[in-house]
């Protein structure tokens, strides 16, 4: 048994490149999702490491880094979900107001139209009333129809925030390591481009 392994010859190297990168591949696709969702914690942590930095260096002045970096991601936080309990609810009932708000635009839009038809202008670029018409009633549902489209965005992004638990965790370490981060992310920078 040991001769026929002595004697099978090991796979080219660029084949083994093929099937490593093909895999890699594989794995991206079937796990694009996952991928995607870490990214955009990731993201999201750094933004809020960044948001909470200069204050946890004003608080590493009387606490130890981490208790500087918890009590300033937790003040962050109240403070963006305080101004997100705030904003949001009026937010909605604008865009309810606006939706609302449609029919009677269009109404002025119409009688604004009616006033223009009969002008020298109109008649000189041969503007019939139906194009216009045409044109308008296609802006008014395109319009109802984006108010909708708006409202489910802006769920969409509210169920994403919610799952997002795991950033403020990462924020929290990013926090309180930065300068071992910072160090680490200046090493992967050429010598001649560091102190730029």
């Amino acid at each position: 048994m040991t001769a026929l392994k002595e004697k099978l010859p090991a796979p080219p190297r660029r084949l083994r490149l093929i099937l490593t990168a093909a895999a890699a591949l594989a794995a991206l696709v079937v796990l694009r999702r996952a991928i995607l969702r870490l990214l955009f914690q990731g993201a999201l942590a750094v933004a809020l490491a960044w948001a909470a930095g200069p204050l946890c260096k004003r608080l590493e002045r009387r606490y130890p880094p981490a208790l500087a970096a918890l009590f300033s991601l937790l003040f962050f936080l109240l403070a963006l979900g305080l101004l997100l309990w705030l904003f949001i609810p009026q937010l909605i009932a604008q865009f309810s107001l606006a939706a609302g708000a449609v029919p009677q635009l269009m109404d002025l839009l119409q009688s604004l139209l009616d006033v223009l038809s009969d002008t020298a202008l109109f008649r000189r670029m041969q503007i019939s009333l139906s194009s216009s018409e045409e044109l308008l009633r296609q802006a008014g549902s395109a319009l109802v129809n984006a108010v909708p489209a708006v409202m489910q965005r802006a769920a969409s992004l509210g169920d994403r925030l919610m799952h997002a638990f795991l950033a403020p965790v990462l924020a929290y370490y990013f926090l309180r390591d930065r300068e071992a981060f910072c160090f680490q992310a200046s090493l992967l920078i050429p010598l001649r481009g560091r102190r730029r």
